[in-house]
């Protein structure tokens, strides 16, 4: 999973910069031609294309990567024990101006960037895992002085946990649903979730009781005796009812409850609405204190709390406001030492009692994420940016290149749109893929109209994760519009998964819950989901 970002190749689009790109797996001769290929597909911001790409990228592996079978070390620790590749990295970045661009800060990103000399684009480590727990997300966002939902944080014991948790529900009894997040964990992996008032004997009493205090009821001496009331009822309940997201992580609730009070954790309410779209906002922090926004997307949910894909930029709110409440915590972060890249996920839902549209911070991660390596390849092969103004995707006017120019003509009459909407999914995992050699992949989907083409900007690409398993691939679907990008991804993914199953091997995979969840995406927007397209240019 370490190989999930090889988006960052794609950096190079800016005429300054070189790549060297340090790999945790040995990338074969396929993979790195793929790669050079679409490193020959870049369109630059001026519309032209993106020269001497093959010169500017170079593949680097570990020569001790195998060294370690069974330990999960990180590839900074990896690299600093591979003597060979760290003289031939100190040879390639002599005499330049270099820097590290690490993932998760850790330890040896420091010391790596010791040996070589050279600084790292991150906070320090210890200030990474203090600010990415759920309850360090917490402290970010009260020093921002944005929404979050109801929660207490920095829990750890049962006592505790059923003290805070009764005390929430008793101030916001409208509450159904409350979220328990484990401090170290991410992806939804360490996430369990109870509806509470379903369960709860006292509810209705409780209710009885708000309404008899009405606007007294905030005080605490009014909510204690219903506090206590509902603090006797809840260890029952939550031993009983607690539904936990990753059963195979955590078999029992009892489990669960361990993990989570040995390393501390979150306990916030759901939204009070059947309708919540969660935003993601990927940011640079520069070290000079500058916050800039450099990608917005609508999450689109497996499960409940399992993201495998954005929509790209985000049209669930007023970019406006988004904006203001993503760089309040990206300057929040920079006030707590935290520099490079981040990503804020918010959740907003139009609120039942005011009808007022809401937006809570409800994650922070301080890190180069899969979305942002993703949004780079958007970027690099349309030459676009994302513009914080008008919250779209803008791309600048074509412009042929020489040797494409017998290939493409150009409408006289059509002005084409100047935006494009995207579908980012870094992880699409299908264990039936391994039986599938990546040229066999590329002609199924060439065979099926399934390709970019570089003049309209239009279509879908592919990065490659692991040439040996080849079960992970991530794919980028770009068109004009927003519907349009949703149907052609919900036809890839269709098209591969009929391709490559059979009623008797279906194989393990995420492919089908994202068919099911854009299906559904699709229905409510009302348009039909799946329609042939017309074939594009592929290159």
């Amino acid at each position: 999973l370490q190989n999930s970002q090889m988006g960052r190749i794609c950096d190079v689009n800016d005429p300054n910069v070189e790549v060297i790109y340090i790999s945790p797996i040995d990338l074969d001769s396929d993979m790195q031609q793929y790669y050079q290929k679409l490193l020959g597909m870049g369109v630059s911001g001026e519309g032209e294309a993106v020269p001497d790409t093959e010169s500017k990228v170079k593949f680097l592996v570990p020569d001790h990567l195998d060294c370690f079978p069974g330990l999960n070390f990180c590839l900074s620790t990896i690299l600093l024990y591979s003597s060979a590749t760290l003289k031939r990295l100190k040879r390639l970045i002599a005499g330049k101006t270099a820097y590290i661009m690490p993932g998760l800060m850790h330890r040896d990103d420091m010391e790596l960037a010791e040996v070589l000399n050279v600084p790292v684009i991150g906070p320090e480590p210890d200030i990474t895992h203090l600010y990415s727990t759920k309850s360090g997300a917490k402290r970010i966002f009260s020093n921002a002085n944005v929404a979050v939902p109801p929660s207490e944080f920095d829990i750890y014991t049962e006592e505790q946990l059923f003290e805070l948790l009764s005390s929430l529900i008793t101030s916001n009894l409208d509450v159904k649903r409350w979220v328990f997040k484990i401090d170290g964990e991410f992806d939804g992996r360490g996430t369990a979730y109870c509806d509470v008032t379903k369960f709860l004997a006292c509810h209705k009493w409780a209710l009885k009781q708000a309404e008899r205090y009405g606007s007294k009821w905030s005080k605490r001496w009014a909510q204690e005796p219903t506090s206590i009331k509902i603090y006797s009822e809840l260890p029952e309940i939550i031993y009983n009812n607690l539904k936990i997201v990753n059963s195979t992580l955590f078999p029992s609730v009892e489990k669960f409850l361990v993990a989570f009070t040995k390393s501390g954790g979150v306990i916030e309410a759901c939204p009070p609405s059947d309708d919540v779209t969660c935003i993601t906002v990927d940011m640079f922090v520069d070290p000079t204190g500058g916050v800039e926004i450099k990608n917005t997307g609508d999450q689109i949910r497996a499960t409940e709390f399992q993201t495998w894909a954005i929509s790209s930029p985000q049209t669930s709110i007023s970019p406006t406001r988004l904006h203001s409440n993503a760089l309040a915590v990206g300057n929040a972060c920079y006030e707590r030492g935290i520099i490079g890249y981040i990503s804020v996920g918010f959740a907003t839902f139009i609120d039942p009692h005011t009808s007022d549209q809401q937006l809570w911070a409800i994650d922070l991660k301080i890190q180069y994420t899969d979305t942002m390596a993703m949004a780079n390849v958007l970027q690099y092969v349309t030459g676009g940016n994302y513009e914080s103004d008008s919250g779209l995707f803008k791309i600048p006017e074509y412009k042929v290149m020489p040797e494409l120019a017998s290939r493409f003509k150009l409408p006289k009459d059509r002005q084409p749109p100047n935006h494009r909407f995207a579908i980012l999914s870094p992880r699409l995992f299908h264990t039936n893929l391994s039986l599938v050699h990546y040229s066999v992949f590329f002609q199924m989907c060439r065979a099926h109209h399934i390709g970019y083409d570089i003049r309209e900007r239009e279509g879908s690409i592919f990065t490659l994760i692991d040439s040996y398993k080849r079960d992970l691939i991530g794919m980028t679907v770009v068109e004009s519009d927003l519907v349009t990008a949703l149907k052609t991804f919900l036809r890839n993914l269709s098209v591969v998964h009929q391709e490559i199953s059979s009623a008797n091997m279906p194989g393990k995979n995420n492919f089908n819950v994202l068919i099911g969840e854009i299906d559904n995406i699709l229905k409510s927007l009302e348009v039909p989901a799946i329609e042939e397209k017309a074939p594009v240019i592929e290159s």
